[in-house]
C-alpha cells in the first residue's frame, strides 16, 4: 500500500484520501502541500472543506490526468 501511494504521488496522479486514511499520508511522508507552499491540487482529502465525500473535487482532479506542479527531481517521497 505505501509504495503503491508513493508510487501515485510521483507520478503526479490525482489522490483521494478517505477518513483514517489520512494516517497512511503521514507514515509515507506526504504532505497536503507543493513544494513552492500552496495546496496540492491533486491531493483530495474527504472533509478538508471540499464536500461531504470530496468525489466531486477528485473527479476533477482526476480529469485533468497528472499535476506536474508536484513533479520533483530528486522526487521528495
Amino acid at each position: 500500500t505505501m509504495e503503491f501511494l508513493k508510487d501515485q504521488y510521483r507520478h503526479c496522479k490525482s489522490i483521494l484520501v478517505l477518513g483514517a486514511s489520512t494516517a497512511l499520508l503521514d507514515k509515507a511522508q506526504i504532505s497536503g502541500k507543493l513544494p513552492n507552499g500552496s495546496p496540492d491540487p491533486g491531493l483530495v482529502i474527504s472533509g478538508a472543506g471540499n464536500g461531504a465525500s470530496g468525489i466531486d473535487a477528485f473527479l476533477k482532479a482526476a480529469s485533468l490526468h497528472r499535476h506536474p506542479e508536484r513533479e520533483t527531481d530528486p522526487p521528495i517521497v
